[in-house]
């Protein structure tokens, strides 16, 4: 049952000194000793175990005593019974609405933490625990306590730990939820996402509280819903898809191209199409059978930014739906989630919004509607430039080669002051997105870049990349 662990056992006592096994693309290794007889058996009471990699990890463990075939009241295994006392509903008992920020292929959300002031925080089913910025959490005079190496998007990086008495999730007219006594990771996550968003952000409501709810994203109308899981019944006209949990982050069967099948994770803190992860693009030679055209480009997450490539395959089913030439990832990650060995890839907005998504965590079912957006084509920037802020400063963060930016003399780092005449810091990531892909193949827009001491007008001439 499960994976297959390595044992090495001491030459002299026959007794084992160490184990090694895998845990998704990671590698755990564990050492035993100080062995003791108790009811007839050698127990180590001493044990050491490690992440390769990720030495801030390491766990030294003694054990104090042990009891053979003690007596265990069966009240133990009884479910908890304050956890629902944790959650309020803020209007009406066991539903919650509110409006939600679609911005930037993102689910934003406002929250207050201890009863604060409301800050704007991201909905991310693909975050295991809720995280706040650092910067956000010494606001607030959180305390923090331990640490530890924890995977993110594209690499591992360094978590604290802290624990906040309230965290509410509220609409403009009070409508809402709040739970209480949530434990929470506390990283450095803005200096990573705040370019990609041109805003800050507070932190990521993750799956320890969304698995608690029945939780809809309904995208075409920005409005999000909480049921509670007890007296849930869906009753909407839209197909159940199960799903497993991979750790609390929920898992579906897909099928690209008619032939390639896995398990792939949905990620509402992704803007992607799909981000097929480097093992499974490997182990089915995908990278040799693209056949469109490939651009490089650049994504962020916690613990830094990484190089993936992005093409065309030809289709993509998960149930009964299915659509023509989808927008795939090929993640060039070489650790965190998308160098999973075990899933095949990550589910983005930009699949999720052709949807009214439903996920029932209790009964492991994501429910789809088709929305306004289903028979859309995946769109790519006609422009070729990705654009990021820095304080108040607009940049070229990548611009693709041979793109039109390219052409009109862009280039990766480039600071951008104004566009089609008007000051680049005025612009919103989003209208950005409407006019680099949403424009007309043709149009040109002009891009405002000093270089050299003076300022170049440029002309983009917008064109299909993909």
């Amino acid at each position: 049952i499960g994976k297959p662990r390595r044992y090495w056992f001491n030459r002299a006592t026959g007794l084992i000194d160490r184990e090694s096994m895998k845990h998704d693309q990671q590698t755990i290794r564990g050492r035993m000793w100080d062995y003791r007889s108790v009811g007839g058996r050698l127990v180590a009471f001493q044990s050491a175990e490690s992440i390769e990699g990720m030495p801030a990890n390491d766990l030294t463990v003694q054990v104090d005593s042990v009891v053979v075939n003690a007596p265990i009241d069966a009240s133990r295994f009884a479910a908890p019974v304050a956890e629902a006392n944790r959650l309020t509903w803020l209007r009406t008992p066991g539903h919650a609405s509110l409006p939600f920020h679609y911005g930037a292929r993102h689910v934003w959300v406002r929250a207050r933490i201890n009863g604060g002031a409301p800050a704007d925080f991201l909905f991310d089913t693909g975050a295991s625990i809720t995280i706040l910025d650092s910067t956000y959490a010494a606001g607030l005079g959180l305390g923090t306590q331990g640490e530890l190496q924890s995977q993110g998007a594209g690499a591992a990086g360094s978590a604290r730990f802290s624990e906040i008495a309230t965290l509410r999730i509220e609409g403009p007219d009070g409508d809402g939820v709040e739970f209480a006594g949530q434990k929470v990771g506390v990283l450095s996550i803005n200096p990573f996402l705040e370019p990609f968003f041109w805003r800050a952000c507070a932190g990521v409501i993750g799956a320890d509280f969304i698995s608690r709810v029945v939780t809809r994203i309904d995208y075409d109308s920005a409005t999000l819903e909480f049921f509670d899981p007890a007296a849930f019944h869906y009753n909407g006209g839209g197909e159940a898809v199960p799903f497993v949990l991979a750790g609390n982050m929920p898992a579906v069967r897909m099928t690209l191209d008619g032939r390639y099948t896995g398990d792939f994770r949905v990620d509402v803190g992704s803007s992607s199409t799909l981000d097929l992860h480097g093992p499974f693009v490997a182990r089915n030679a995908l990278a040799d059978r693209a056949t469109a055209r490939r651009i490089r480009v650049v994504g962020g997450g916690f613990g830094g930014t990484f190089t993936s490539t992005l093409t065309r395959m030809d289709s993509l089913r998960i149930g009964s739906f299915a659509w023509a030439a989808p927008m795939l990832t090929f993640s060039g990650a070489s650790a965190g989630a998308l160098a999973s060995e075990d899933y095949a890839g990550n589910i983005g907005n930009q699949l999720l919004q052709r949807f009214r998504c439903t996920f029932d965590y209790e009964r492991r079912t994501l429910y789809l509607e088709p929305g306004r957006r289903f028979a859309e084509r995946d769109r790519f920037s006609r422009s070729g430039i990705q654009l990021g802020r820095y304080g108040g400063v607009v940049k070229a963060m990548q611009v693709v080669p041979d793109s039109p930016a390219a052409r009109a003399g862009l280039a990766d780092g480039d600071v951008i002051t104004a566009i089609d005449g008007r000051p680049a810091l005025e612009w919103t990531p989003d209208e950005l997105l409407t006019l680099f892909e949403d424009g007309a193949v043709g149009r040109v827009v002009r891009i405002d870049s000093p270089r050299g001491g003076r300022t170049r007008s440029l002309k983009v001439k917008l064109a299909d990349l993909l």
